[in-house]
């Protein structure tokens, strides 16, 4: 061994002996002995090896890998306690201003994470230190019988307008920020988050006229009144009315509410959000949303400086900084999430991240880089320990030692007070979990009344004051009602009404926002013009008493589409084929049409964009004998035929027909015309 190898192998053996022996003093004889002759360095050696030595067994026998510590750390926060070997050293406190730099915790599960979460917010809720706890495993309730002041949240009925913005921010600033957050959080493009902030521009002029805050629900109705013709359009439409009418659906009416509650009023509660059972999509959505909303508001606010004012708690926090998001093509396009600047914005707004995880090479590296102090304990995986290791800069027998950790065990490093890795151990600590949802409830409903349904004040309607049209209008209107997938010109020869007075009866309608107009490509002519109701032309048809159920489209069906699917129908009905809308399939899929004659069945299914469902397709030629694919594009019609070869064998593929959808109807004209004229012909001879 060389001199320089036995000098450090002998400090850090002092290091790991500092209970016993005063590490100072070991490094002041071991000055000595570098500038000390022959003869002094061999009686200096073995004075400082009988030393040690006399320790040594108590670090061979202790149960526990040895690693160097430091006799206390002082703060308001206590974390565990320090241990060296098997010896208590003091306790591990970390200051509350620490806090807001942030702290990480990694361990497998059942090492006792939740445990340590539990100590730490019964200390925050005694200290009256507000904060906000995102709870995936429904653990949160655990504190409700020990702490009065602790309010459980859960997510079924959490009133919340995702819309409203903080009291300061001006709604269009927030809902730059509410698309952006979006785009991140469903992995979709500048193109679509700008989609997305289309619809709520136009939400926004509706505001500015009505004074009343639309919610996620009024922006899907929005979406669904709106007709793309575009093949680039109608795959963002796709996208974007996917994720909002999944929001709507899985919350209902939690975000039918124009205000709901009001987060800057729980910024100094303990509040834990129950999120148990929710899908992991709209999980990391709603947070991220909170997050951001948390974010903005205290940026409006000015508040500033590294005292800390809340903390935010969130368990498996790969979910949320998950490092696969830092490798998305559409990361590359849109830039860093910003979820991931959080860490060093928060520290300045004195909000605390406290973050769990069972797998740290799941987590973003904004979290590594950015956490004063990181606590982990057993791992399972060997990718997960390389990790931590080099997140920690831990050395090869402090990375060892991870595998050795028992539950309530733990290797600590801070970036700041004491920079070397120690061990700390926590006590188990005693929560109820078995806290009933009419306890949690009950707790709610008396500390936040104002998430009571009753409670929440419905706006009052406007006055709907039927807007004065003439006459040549509401002939319209009904006619639109009663009869919706006839063409313009079409309606003037029936309504015995000239083009001057028509174009005026439809503009006048267009003007009152009772009506749009819809182009659809159905000849090889130029495009039928079609009109379609909107939401105000439709309450207009109720308060004449009509009855504008027609309009009602299932789902997400578009005019074109629902259009395409009746004239369809209609031209195989007048080729002498009983034909069916909506035909069952099975597992609660529908076939746009099913038409049947002499023991022969055609299906027919309207597919206006290339998102080909391979699994309907193939379970639809089980029901019948020949499908027709109709489309509006010669590039959707392009590649639905590249999809359907990929997926049909070469002895199927014969039985499916791609088609645009005016070759469809010409094709169904010449079937009925040949009917017709042999039929005739047999008349005749009869």
């Amino acid at each position: 061994m060389t001199l320089d190898e036995w000098i450090d192998e002998t400090r850090d053996t002092a290091a790991k002996l500092s209970q016993y022996v005063d590490p100072e003093t070991i490094d002041k004889l071991l000055e000595i002995y570098m500038i000390s002759g022959r003869k002094e360095r061999e009686r200096l050696r073995n004075d400082v090896e009988s030393i040690l030595g006399a320790h040594m067994p108590k670090l061979m026998q202790s149960q526990r890998t040895v690693l160097p510590a430091p006799t206390e750390l002082n703060g308001e926060l206590e974390i565990g306690t320090i241990v060296q070997g098997d010896v208590n050293v003091g306790k591990f406190k970390a200051e509350l201003a620490d806090c807001c730099r942030h702290i990480a915790i990694f361990a497998q599960t059942g090492h006792g994470k939740s445990v340590l979460l539990y100590n730490i917010k019964s200390q925050l809720v005694t200290g009256k230190i507000g904060f906000w706890e995102f709870d995936v495993k429904g653990d949160g309730r655990g504190l409700l019988n020990k702490y009065e002041n602790l309010i459980v949240i859960p997510w079924r009925i959490m009133r919340w307008n995702p819309l409203r913005p903080p009291p300061k921010m001006e709604i269009k600033q927030w809902w730059q920020l509410f698309s952006e957050i979006c785009g991140h959080a469903w992995g979709v493009y500048h193109a679509g988050v700008n989609y997305l902030l289309e619809y709520l521009d136009d939400l926004y002029v509706e505001y500015r006229k009505s004074g009343h805050l639309p919610t996620l629900y009024d922006l899907y109705k929005l979406m669904i009144t709106r007709h793309e013709v575009s093949r680039k359009r109608t795959e963002y439409f796709d996208v974007m009315w996917n994720r909002v009418h999944a929001l709507n659906s899985i919350f209902g009416d939690n975000f039918k509410v124009e205000t709901g509650i009001k987060l800057e009023t729980l910024l100094d509660k303990p509040i834990c959000f129950e999120l148990d059972q929710m899908r992991v999509d709209e999980q990391s959505w709603l947070i991220e949303m909170m997050l951001t909303w948390l974010y903005a508001y205290n940026l409006t606010e000015k508040n500033r400086g590294e005292k800390l004012r809340h903390v935010v708690i969130c368990d498996e926090a790969h979910r949320i900084w998950d490092a696969n998001k830092e490798w998305r093509d559409t990361t590359r396009e849109m830039g860093m999430p910003p979820i991931n600047l959080f860490h060093t914005q928060y520290r300045d707004f004195g909000i605390g991240l406290i973050l769990t995880s069972q797998e740290p090479s799941k987590v973003t590296q904004s979290v590594h880089a950015n956490t004063l102090v990181k606590i982990v304990g057993n791992l399972g995986s060997g990718t997960d320990i390389n990790s931590i290791s080099e997140s920690m800069g831990l050395e090869d027998e402090e990375r060892k030692a991870i595998h050795k950790l028992k539950r309530g065990e733990w290797i600590v490093r801070m970036s700041d007070h004491h920079t070397e890795p120690f061990m700390i151990v926590t006590e188990n600590f005693q929560a109820d979990k078995n806290v009933s949802d009419e306890a949690v409830e009950k707790r709610l409903l008396r500390m936040l009344p104002e998430l009571k349904e009753q409670a929440e004040m419905k706006q009052p309607e406007p006055n709907q004051l039927l807007p004065f049209i003439s006459d040549d209008a509401k002939a319209l209107i009904l006619d639109v009602n009663r009869h919706p997938f006839r063409g313009i010109s079409r309606r003037q020869i029936l309504l015995g009404i000239s083009g001057r007075r028509l174009e005026l009866a439809k503009n006048e309608l267009m003007k009152n926002s009772l009506v749009h107009e819809a182009s659809v490509v159905l000849g090889k002519a130029r495009p039928t013009k079609f009109l379609v109701p909107t939401d105000s032309g439709l309450q207009f048809l109720r308060t004449m008493g009509e009855n504008a159920d027609t309009w009602q489209f299932l789902g997400r069906m578009s005019f074109e589409h629902k259009l395409l699917q009746w004239l369809s129908t209609w031209a195989m009905k007048e080729a002498g084929y009983e034909a069916f809308r909506e035909w069952d399939i099975g597992d609660g899929r529908r076939l746009d049409v099913c038409a049947s004659k002499d023991g022969r069945r055609i299906g027919v299914e309207v597919q206006l964009n290339a998102n080909l469902d391979s699994s309907k397709l193939l379970a639809s030629l089980a029901k019948v004998d020949e499908i027709a694919i109709i489309t509006n594009g010669n590039r959707v019609r392009e590649d639905l035929d590249f999809q359907v070869n990929k997926i049909l064998y070469p002895e199927i593929r014969p039985r499916v027909r791609i088609e645009l959808a005016r070759d469809f109807l010409e094709r169904w004209k010449k079937v009925r015309h040949i009917d017709s004229g042999t039929n005739g012909n047999k008349e005749k001879e009869s």
